[in-house]
């Protein structure tokens, strides 16, 4: 059997780097020049100011374990666009640095990123000087410096700069005027001025009904241009019928509605008087009475199933439920 060859384990440990014990000016001079340098430029700088023979492996190992980024930019650069070296982006916030953003946390976001740069002598963009105010918990003492800074739609503010008096009025979409009426976080403040009118004389709008402007002019808030009509019926009027400028008209449309639903529920209350007229006679007259049998040929498909609903809940319907069905089976025949 060959011998296994073990040469190549000789040669792979024997070349390894040897330990070195770090000292304390050692790691300042990594913490303090690492972020500024790539990985070569420190190791030569390292080596030539102490006076060793470093290895990479070793000094990049050192710098991972001390948390020590390089100066390294490997960020995408778009044409014509350029970012600071190192501190830009690889920049960690010392105690004298957090503390001058707590003391000036009063400043808006761009006064203080300004200071901060002149006072250190850095050139942190914006965006690094807010996510820092937010790791550190730093927040404006007054919210309203600098626009909507720490008021959100997700956190309830004192009061808006945009707030208005109560009484204010403005136009809204179709010309309407709106009223603010209350000053409330998470309600509707405003209401429609000819409601608040029609409602100040007569009481609440009812539900599903609406007011609307007789002649048309939604800036004639007189109270006697003011109608009350249900939704149902404004949209009728809007389809089928159409507004005009006279309030005479309008009024003649909204009784034409009315007229024609209460004729419409009248006829359908006398059809179903007359279904409970047919359904009582084929529900109680005998099945073998001749009147059981005429009221049976003229039955719709409607009353018979009607009176078979009532008859399967009675005893001894037998005879009558098998005619039922029989004669409903036959009109469903002639009806296909």
């Amino acid at each position: 059997m060959a011998r296994r060859n073990t040469s190549y384990i000789v040669h792979s440990t024997r070349n390894l780097p040897r330990g070195h014990d770090w000292t304390e000016a050692e790691n300042e001079y990594i913490r303090t020049h690492g972020s500024q340098m790539s990985e070569p430029e420190l190791l030569t700088a390292f080596n030539a100011h102490f006076g060793l023979k470093i290895t990479e492996y070793q000094m990049r190992s050192r710098r991972r374990f001390l948390c020590v980024r390089n100066g390294r930019d490997c960020r995408f650069k778009g044409a014509g666009s350029s970012y600071p070296r190192g501190v830009g982006y690889q920049h960690y916030f010392t105690a004298a640095e957090i503390d001058f953003l707590r003391d000036n946390a009063a400043l808006s976001n761009k006064e203080l990123a300004t200071r901060f740069n002149a006072h250190f002598g850095l050139n942190l963009p914006l965006s690094k000087i807010i996510k820092k105010k937010y790791r550190a918990g730093i927040k404006n003492p007054n919210p309203h410096i600098g626009g909507r800074e720490f008021c959100t739609g997700f956190k309830r503010c004192e009061v808006s700069n945009r707030a208005v008096p109560i009484g204010t009025e403005r136009i809204i979409g179709g010309g309407y005027i709106d009223v603010k009426v209350r000053d409330l976080q998470g309600f509707n403040n405003w209401e429609l001025k000819h409601r608040i009118i029609w409602e100040a004389a007569n009481g609440p709008v009812p539900d599903g009904h609406m007011v609307i402007f007789a002649d048309g002019n939604n800036r004639n808030f007189e109270l006697n241009n003011l109608r009350l009509i249900s939704r149902s019926e404004n949209a009728i009027i809007n389809s089928q019928i159409g507004r005009t400028a006279d309030a005479e008209h309008t009024d003649a449309a909204i009784m034409l509605i009315k007229v024609k639903r209460r004729i419409a529920n009248l006829e359908k209350n006398k059809e179903d008087a007359n279904l409970g007229s047919n359904v009582s006679w084929l529900t109680t007259v005998p099945a073998a009475d001749d009147n059981f049998k005429n009221h049976l040929k003229q039955a719709t498909a409607d009353e018979i199933r009607a009176a078979l609903e009532v008859l399967r809940n009675k005893p001894k319907s037998k005879a009558k439920i098998k005619a039922l069905e029989s004669r409903l089976k036959m009109l469903n025949k002639k009806v296909v």
